[in-house]
């Protein structure tokens, strides 16, 4: 019975169809909703932003699987944010090795690199 559960937790509607729906603006004030209502100790902090944190890259690279470039400008549009804070979650990721792509400031875009599979 998840769609009668689904209407008891406040935004778990809106973050799953933003989801399936690849609805990445109103992605984050779901996900952001959804973070501030959990009842967790402090114990579960550090689960619930590891939560989050994959959340957020999930829909990242769902993003940008349909390009080989994408301007900065349309991707916080896309998804309701600065290009700043685009930049710095996509950086953050690019960093660690979760993200297979460069940013180029001077024009302003994202370029994916594709993996080839192969080797």
């Amino acid at each position: 019975r998840a769609s009668s559960v689904i209407e008891e937790i406040p935004f778990l509607n809106q973050f799953l169809n933003s989801l399936y729906k690849c609805d990445y603006h109103g992605f984050f004030p779901a996900l952001q909703g959804i973070m501030a209502k959990s009842d967790v100790t402090d114990i579960c902090t550090d689960m619930r932003h590891s939560s989050s944190v994959k959340f957020v890259l999930w829909c990242i690279r769902n993003f940008l699987e349909s390009y080989l470039s994408v301007t900065l400008q349309s991707m916080a549009n896309a998804f309701g944010v600065g290009i700043d804070f685009i930049d710095s979650d996509l950086s953050r990721f690019i960093s660690t090795g979760r993200l297979n792509c460069k940013i180029d400031k001077v024009r302003g875009i994202i370029e994916t690199k594709v993996v080839d599979d192969k080797k």
